[in-house]
């Protein structure tokens, strides 16, 4: 877990015009510094999360809140990380997401569908970034889920329009 004064100091390193404010960019350069690379495009996904203002960028707060959301994915990873390999094989994901996300309930095709475009280098594990961007994308997922099942029935009907905006939200 980082502590405040390394989140204070990767955040102030990035917002070089001193703003209060960082975008994607910098984002993906401050958690380069905390040693978890993503692309550009996992940053811009991460970023979306965390941005409680919805203006493309993120302050302190929601910097921190994003390390305090990172922080329970790790105890997750860390903790099905049976055989201490620092990676997650498809078991141990599964394991790992459903404690991340009890609400979720996905049958074995979806599953195997999405943990197949986050397992990156394609060997059937998941490392601690990846596992991390992949959590990310439920997040995601399940926000976007919910806006369009206001009443949860678990059931949504939808055009393809609708269907291409939604599925738009979750990258």
């Amino acid at each position: 877990m980082a502590t405040e004064q390394q989140m204070q100091a990767w955040f102030q390193k990035v917002d070089a015009d001193r703003s209060g404010f960082i975008d994607h960019k910098e984002l993906q350069i401050a958690l380069g510094e905390a040693q978890i690379v993503v692309s550009l495009m996992t940053a811009n996904m991460i970023m979306r999360l965390f941005d409680s203002g919805r203006q493309g960028r993120m302050t302190y707060n929601d910097f921190r809140n994003l390390f305090a959301w990172m922080a329970t994915k790790d105890q997750a990873f860390y903790q099905f990380d049976t055989n201490r390999d620092g990676s997650l094989d498809s078991r141990e994901v599964y394991n790992a997401c459903c404690q991340c996300f009890p609400h979720l309930q996905l049958d074995q095709h979806a599953f195997g569908a999405a943990t197949a475009v986050y397992d990156v280098d394609q060997n059937g594990t998941m490392s601690r970034v990846e596992f991390i961007a992949f959590c990310a994308y439920l997040e995601h997922c399940s926000r976007t889920y919910a806006s369009f099942d206001p009443h949860r029935t678990g059931n949504v009907s939808m055009p393809i329009s609708q269907f291409i905006y939604a599925c738009a939200q979750c990258k």
